[in-house]
């Protein structure tokens, strides 16, 4: 971290959808913060509320999602109350994304080069001739090979990488204050999937931006996340640095997911697997969410939620038993 105001502050977000079956409780009051110039590295299983959590800070949710509760500071102001044109204007100026799969977020009727423009002539107030040198000039940043030509080419003539690196592009074309990426690398090969990650941090360092990096890997978290919030049915269990959280987790959740990682040691060794499933967030169990597969459940984790208390400097944990957890 390389300031003490946090760039985005995220206070008990509650959201919903309505469906035909009923309300899902998709996120129950997710917190954290994020500073400039750190990656930090939100994590958990799939339908736990992570791409969910990244929607609502743009405000893109569908129309049957609501958000019923909570904050989104940027920079000490509530997203939420900001009006559609203003979060317009934030969107590409002070937040970009990069959505998982490019194949699908980028139009394949329209030439890279026409897309990446559009973007920086709308957030950037310049012609088309500015925009088309500043799109060459940030497909270099990302090192696309042969830039003047991918301005050219339309996107199914790229490789999943070529086309994921255009979305990276496209992202920090407007020089945003924070850079959200959800599953960057879910459609690229490992090789690939390496040079985009080491890629972004590099920009980050360059540029300062904060990256929220939305994935199910541990060990993506491990290689480039300064810090890590690990999530639970729509909610932050456990929260703080990375290297603090790899070494001793403290919350039962974030300790199956760890022990789950395949080992040198564990080879030819049956794997540990969390027993059950994630809960039905239209039927979410009373108490703690995780009591049904949480092996050191006891009566009050089936009737009380955890409130997440601050058990180190800059660690958090929603456990009523995290002192035992702590001692283990």
């Amino acid at each position: 971290m390389v300031d003490t105001n946090p760039l985005l502050t995220i206070e008990d977000l509650k959201m919903h959808f309505d469906t035909y079956d009923g309300v899902v409780e998709a996120l129950d009051g997710v917190t954290f913060e994020m500073y400039e110039g750190e990656t930090f590295g939100l994590v958990g299983e799939t339908g736990c509320g992570k791409t969910v959590t990244a929607l609502s800070i743009l405000k893109l949710l569908p129309e049957n999602g609501r958000i019923i509760g909570g904050k989104i500071l940027l920079r000490g102001e509530n997203l939420l109350e900001k009006s559609e044109d203003e979060m317009r204007r934030l969107r590409g100026e002070k937040i970009s994304m990069i959505f998982q799969d490019p194949s699908v977020s980028l139009n394949p009727v329209f030439t890279a080069g026409e897309q990446i423009t559009r973007v920086i002539m709308i957030h950037q107030h310049v012609d088309k001739s500015e925009a088309e040198g500043r799109a060459i000039e940030a497909f270099k940043l990302v090192a696309l090979p042969e830039p003047e030509k991918t301005l050219k080419s339309y996107p199914h003539e790229l490789s999943g990488g070529m086309q994921q690196r255009v979305m990276i592009a496209m992202a920090l074309s407007s020089n945003p204050d924070l850079l959200i990426a959800d599953e960057p690398t879910s459609s690229v090969d490992v090789t690939i999937q390496a040079q985009i990650l080491k890629r972004l941090h590099e920009i980050k360092n360059q540029r300062s931006v904060a990256v929220l990096l939305i994935t199910h890997n541990m060990g993506i978290v491990a290689e480039t996340c300064d810090r890590v919030g690990v999530m639970y049915a729509g909610s932050v269990v456990e929260r703080g640095f990375v290297r603090k959280i790899l070494k001793k987790p403290y919350h039962p959740y974030t300790k199956g997911l760890l022990a789950a990682i395949p080992k040198p040691e564990t080879r030819r060794k049956r794997l540990f697997v969390i027993k059950g499933f994630i809960p039905d967030l239209i039927n979410r169990p009373p108490g703690c969410s995780f009591h049904p597969r949480c092996p050191y459940a006891k009566g009050i984790c089936r009737e009380k939620k955890p409130i997440t208390e601050e058990v180190e400097p800059d660690r958090y944990v929603a456990c009523h038993f995290v002192g035992e957890m702590m001692a283990t």
